[in-house]
């Protein structure tokens, strides 16, 4: 694997096709599907050091430890409240500054961020049924209530669930069970 420097010092392109709808794909327009691969020109250069994308929305970490996104807003998912800002460009998200992420994954209705801190940060909602635990400002980053203290190492999520493991080994899950 190559570190974060050498991921930095190289020249690479990011090419993506499939369904566009919702901007998922970075190319700066939406449409129902792009067919043929197309380079995503915003991100020429762009050292990206891990992507995850959902149906919805498409997320990258660079190896400065960023969180970029782009796609539909679904409770927030994004990281920042719907607005008329065109949600087919990639978009930095602001809240997380000062934070080295470390390793990020989404759902069609959330994005989860684990910080070099081992700490855990969601956009949107674990459970789209219950907004009891969405933040009352929907343009803010929260850490996952009831984990704070703990050392997390690794992140993963569904659409209506999300699980981690913390530096004991223990598995931690959290968000709703059933569907409509």
């Amino acid at each position: 694997s190559l570190s974060d420097e050498e991921i930095i010092n190289l020249k690479a392109f990011i090419w993506t096709c499939g369904k566009n709808s919702d901007g998922e794909l970075g190319l700066g327009f939406k449409d129902g599907e792009v067919c043929l691969p197309r380079n995503v020109d915003q991100l020429r250069d762009f050292p990206v050091k891990q992507m995850v994308a959902s149906s919805t929305h498409s997320v990258l970490l660079t190896p400065l430890g960023e969180v970029h996104v782009t796609g539909a807003h679904f409770m927030a998912n994004l990281g920042f409240k719907e607005s008329k800002e065109e949600s087919s460009k990639v978009h930095v998200i602001t809240q997380l500054e000062g934070q080295k992420v470390t390793q990020i994954c989404c759902s069609d209705f959330l994005t989860l961020v684990l910080s070099e801190y081992g700490e855990i940060y969601q956009f949107g909602g674990s459970n789209m049924f219950d907004k009891s635990n969405l933040p009352g400002d929907l343009n803010d980053a929260y850490k996952v209530k009831g984990l704070e203290g703990k050392n997390f190492v690794q992140i993963s999520c569904g659409n209506y669930h999300c699980a981690a493991i913390d530096s004991n080994g223990d598995l931690y899950t959290w968000g709703g069970g059933k569907t409509p």
